[in-house]
């Protein structure tokens, strides 16, 4: 599985997704705090799935985070320093119906 089909593959299988930012092993940013972060209504099962095959076939580990809109959303009104390190890494925003 190469990085676009686990990309559609999230986007079809994870539930409905506000946002989904790669970051670390995908930007080749070695500082930033983690891969992969998923918000929304998410489907973590199927997501987990498309992970450890992913992670299976590239001999890597992603470091992932799942959040509700409603916990990203709380998170960053308080600017949490987690959030605040993601969002200032090298990271691309794949889906953005946050508007971030």
């Amino acid at each position: 599985m190469n990085e676009q089909q686990f990309l559609t593959a999230l986007k079809e299988k994870g539930g409905d997704i506000s946002l989904l930012i790669l970051s670390g092993i995908f930007t080749k940013d070695s500082d930033a705090p983690i891969d992969l972060l998923m918000v929304g209504d998410l489907k973590e099962r199927n997501i987990m799935k498309h992970i450890d095959g992913y992670e299976k076939d590239h001999g890597v580990s992603i470091r992932y985070t799942f959040m509700s809109e409603r916990e990203f959303l709380d998170r960053r009104h308080v600017m949490d320093r987690f959030l605040y390190e993601v969002l200032e890494a090298k990271h691309m925003k794949v889906i953005n119906q946050l508007h971030i």
